[in-house]
């Protein structure tokens, strides 16, 4: 049997893992506590040294820088030279530089280790380091140089001094980098580096004997090209990186010299060196895990195996209860009140009530059987009348729907006819409209024949006296004439005195023939006038009669429009109501459709569900018999 599928297997394994994860968790917090632990030690540490070493220097250089400006005024008052050598010595032994330099204006200088030197061996003024304290005219800081001598590096710083306000020369302290040295070797500590580096990168002091002096710093190891990219645009910070195949980790600093000169001081430390304490703890960890692992399995098993034997004794009763023959009557044995013995019991209980229960549906499944034989009959006979009455909906359904159909129709032709009439009334109405304004043309076109009437015959009257008028002027130019022969014949009697007059005589008798002549003519014209002035009289009152009957008979076909309207209108009532009955028919007919639909499906359905209900009880009766031979198995009584 498989150790992890049984339950005794599943509890020991439960324990084993929760011994083996609380073991693990504390090992790893362990762990964590402890790397954390040292990590912030070797960082605050490292810090320190840093830090350290840096003021260290720093406190050396200002020192010294104090020192040459504290001293250097006294060296432009005019001295002797062994003066000016034992007050240089002084100064030597008081800043600790490696030497100490005075230098003048007129070239002379005077060293503490070798004393006054020759002008010809040595000329301070053509130093850079003079020139640059003389320009600038305080304290400088050389660079990091070669000696001339000793081909050594060096570094120096300057301290110009005066006198009554004159430039009189510089004090000098010269600084070898092996003394810089000292600091860096006496300040480091185990399984770690420390670097002095100038602002370009290259090495002024280091233990580490792979790192040349006066060379850049990656010189000799290319994998510090990142350390001194990281140390060049920084001030100070921590640094982790590769070397060689292990993770290095850097601390550095900026030692600012003065405001153009500063070193970086920098520290490397082993990471994987100072883990192997946390590494042996971690093995001996794991090693006293395992152990107690194994002690704390061995210990659980045996546990168990005895407090795990009432269960299997309960087990077997168990299984021989269901793999017996099934008899109900028999009990198991309880020893004890404790949780086994309570499970016992409620076995006992549950096997007593399953045997009650097994009577129960012993003695049910009887009377189910005639129940479902009688149930069946019933449901045979039910489906039976089902079938009839399902066909004779489905003709009921049939007629109604030509019923509805039918009833469709008509709805359509009246809805058809009731549109017809509507344009029929819609027409007569327009065509009273019409009329209505042929009735308004024929009366205004009476009243303006009425008009012309009146004007023709003011006009006839107008012409009458164009007559009278003409008939004066006719009278005047008669009496004219008459005057004129009067006055031919009275200047022919005058003989040539009155021939002037005879000629105007003669005028005026052809004007006044003229104007008879004329008078004469506008008279026939106007006797033609006035004719047709009486025709158009007349042809206007003939028409003025035919507009009046025409008004007449206009009247008349607007009075059968309105009577025709008012049919069309009557005819269109009809047809809605019709249209209306006809609609209602349709939709009663097919809510009665619709309701027939509705009962034919539910027939279908009482007729399935009758079939289904037939099925079910011979599936019903097939469950029976098969619950009659399970109860059979059992042992009863």
């Amino acid at each position: 049997m498989n150790f992890l599928s049984s339950f005794k297997g599943r509890i020991i394994t439960v324990v084993i893992l929760l011994v083996i994860s609380s073991l693990v968790i504390s090992s790893f917090i362990s762990y964590r506590q402890l790397s954390t632990s040292i990590v912030g030690n070797i960082d605050k540490y490292s810090q320190l040294q840093v830090d350290s070493t840096a003021n260290k220097i720093n406190s050396w250089f200002q020192n010294i820088k104090k020192g040459l400006a504290a001293t250097a005024p006294d060296f432009a008052i005019p001295r002797d030279d062994e003066q000016l050598l034992l007050m240089v010595k002084q100064v030597f032994l008081a800043t600790d530089a490696n030497d100490i330099l005075a230098a003048y204006e007129d070239g002379k200088a005077i060293t503490a280790i070798d004393g006054k030197l020759s002008l010809e061996s040595y000329d301070p003024r053509t130093r850079d380091w003079y020139k640059d304290a003389k320009q600038k005219g305080s304290t400088i800081i050389t660079g990091i140089y070669s000696d001339a001598t000793t081909g050594g590096l060096m570094i120096s710083i300057a301290e110009p001094f005066y006198y009554n306000g004159q430039f009189s020369g510089a004090l000098l302290a010269d600084i070898r980098l092996e003394t810089v040295s000292n600091f860096i070797k006496n300040s480091s500590f185990a399984d770690t580096t420390l670097n002095l580096y100038d602002m370009t990168g290259m090495t002024i002091a280091s233990t580490d004997d792979s790192q040349i002096v006066g060379k850049p710093m990656d010189s000799a190891n290319a994998t510090l090209t990142r350390l001194k990219d990281m140390i060049s645009s920084n001030e100070e910070g921590t640094f982790e990186f590769s070397q060689d195949k292990k993770t290095t980790l850097a601390y550095f600093t900026t030692l600012n010299l003065n405001d153009t000169i500063s070193w970086k001081v920098a520290i490397t430390v082993d990471k994987s060196s100072h883990f192997i304490e946390i590494e042996e703890g971690l093995n001996s960890a794991l090693i006293t895990g395992f152990i107690l692992v194994i002690m704390a399995s061995i210990i659980s098993l045996l546990s168990l195996n005895r407090l795990y034997r009432p269960i299997l004794t309960l087990k077997e009763t168990i299984v021989d209860l269901a793999n017996g023959n099934a008899d109900l009557t028999r009990r198991i044995d309880v020893q004890s009140n404790d949780d086994l013995g309570q499970i016992a019991d409620a076995v006992n209980k549950f096997t007593l009530n399953l045997q009650s229960m097994m009577l129960d549906i012993s003695q049910s499944t009887t009377y189910i059987s005639d129940g479902i034989e009688a149930l069946r009959s019933q449901t045979v006979h039910n489906n039976n009348v089902l079938l009839e009455h399902a066909a004779e909906t489905e003709q009921i359904v049939v007629a109604i729907t030509e019923m509805s159909s039918t009833a469709d129709s008509v709805a359509q032709s009246a809805a058809q006819s009731a549109t017809f009439t509507q344009k029929s009334t819609d027409e007569a109405k327009r065509s009273k409209e019409v009329v209505k304004g042929a009735v308004f043309g024929v009366a205004e076109l009476v009243t303006e024949v009425d008009k012309m009437a009146l004007n023709i015959q003011t006009m006839n009257e107008d012409t009458n006296k164009i007559n009278s008028v003409l008939s004066v002027i006719g009278e005047i130019a008669d009496q004219t004439n008459l005057l004129a022969l009067n006055a031919a014949i009275e200047a022919a009697r005058a003989g040539d005195q009155g021939r002037g007059f005879a000629v105007v005589a003669d005028e005026v008798r052809t004007l006044a023939a003229r104007t008879q002549q004329s008078t004469s003519e506008i008279n026939d014209m106007l006797t033609r006038l006035r004719s047709g002035a009486d025709s158009v009289v007349q042809a206007m009152k003939t028409t003025k009669t035919s507009c009046e009957q025409t008004a007449e008979t206009t009247e008349s076909v607007n009075e059968s429009l309105d009577s025709m309207t008012e049919s069309v209108l009557q005819i269109n009532d009809l047809g809605i109501q019709i249209a209306t009955a006809a609609e209602e028919q349709s939709s009663v007919t097919e809510e009665i459709n619709r309701n027939m639909t509705t009962i034919q499906h539910m027939v279908q359905q009482l007729t399935t569900n009758s079939e289904k209900t037939l099925s079910s009880t011979h599936n019903l009766a097939s469950s029976n018999a098969q619950l009659m031979g399970i109860v059979s198995q059992f042992k009863l009584k």
